[in-house]
């Protein structure tokens, strides 16, 4: 499809490169990006429904759930023959992770704070 709108634009040479950079883009920042979005919502749409819960508490358990999924998927691919764990993978999950958790955590915060009576 990219060499259909700009011939040429991947070769045998960067074939590799643009390879790892989709492999990377999608199979992990997109697909972490896509949990933390559905985690950040489970957490904070449970909070509006249950109020008992904190929301700084959510908030970090949201982070740490993101983390030690990151983490553990990872950790399992080394236990499977031809598959490595990698430290910057785990970086690239997180970074998708947070991304969606700050966007997550900016809209409740602000629809949170909307809703609180201004005190003079």
């Amino acid at each position: 499809m990219i060499n259909f709108i700009k011939p040429g634009t991947i070769n045998i040479d960067n074939i590799d490169a643009f390879s790892y950079f989709i492999r990377k883009l999608v199979g992990h920042f997109s697909l972490f990006l896509l949990d933390g979005v559905f985690v950040g919502l489970t957490f904070y749409l449970f909070r509006i429904y249950k109020k008992n819960l904190n929301f700084w508490f959510a908030t970090l358990f949201i982070f740490l759930i993101g983390f030690l999924v990151a983490s553990s998927s990872e950790a399992i691919q080394l236990g499977i023959p031809g598959r490595v764990g990698a430290i910057n993978d785990v970086l690239i999950d997180m970074a998708g992770y947070v991304l969606a958790s700050i966007i997550v955590f900016l809209i409740f915060f602000f629809t949170e704070r909307k809703k609180k009576p201004a005190v003079n």
